[in-house]
């Protein structure tokens, strides 16, 4: 469920229960908001791979929902962002890529794949827009897999690789997902 608290920490409001209607949330990831106030919320449970949207208020006003790893599909959505003109970025974390979409849900374009090359991930998990409009990607170290990235990188609105920070020297490593 997602919990509204004003700036002094006091509860207002919840919403979004455990269950299978479209407004219900059994396991959100991220959340982020647009200028206008609507909340998108990042769902990422089995089969239940959901980009939900509220307004201000805890309104439910739709979700986009598919499994899968086609244009527009979801497989482990995990990090949000929205940039100042409005697109909606999502770390889609099981398919190794980062996909854009409009306000209301239409794919707009996508890359990476699964590689350790610049453009390329293992398992996005975050995505923050930066005050110079660029995409911030995290990949965090996992020590349970044999193989992670462990690196931030920078790309602009459209997808271009710009530059990156890891470091991957084992025992030093400086980024992990808690």
């Amino acid at each position: 469920r997602i919990q509204k608290f004003n700036p002094d920490g006091a509860f207002i409001m919840k919403w979004g229960e455990a269950g299978a209607e479209p407004n219900d949330l059994n396991w959100p990831r991220a959340i982020t908001f647009d200028r206008s106030g609507a909340l998108y919320v990042a769902e990422d449970q089995t089969f239940m791979n959901h980009i939900h949207r509220f307004d201000e208020n805890g309104v439910y006003i739709d979700r986009w929902e598919t499994f899968g790893s086609e244009e527009g599909q979801f497989d482990s959505p995990k990090g949000l962002a929205v940039s100042p003109d409005g697109f909606i970025y999502v770390a889609d974390t099981d398919n190794h890529r980062i996909q854009k979409f409009d306000k209301d849900g239409n794919f707009v374009s996508q890359w990476g794949s699964f590689g350790d090359d610049d453009g390329m991930f293992i398992y996005p998990t975050r995505v923050a827009i930066g005050p110079d409009g660029c995409l911030y990607v995290a990949e965090s170290w996992d020590q349970r897999l044999e193989f992670s990235n462990a690196r931030i990188q920078k790309f602009d609105a459209n997808g271009v690789f710009i530059s990156k920070w890891d470091n991957m020297i084992f025992g030093n490593l400086r980024f992990y997902d808690v």
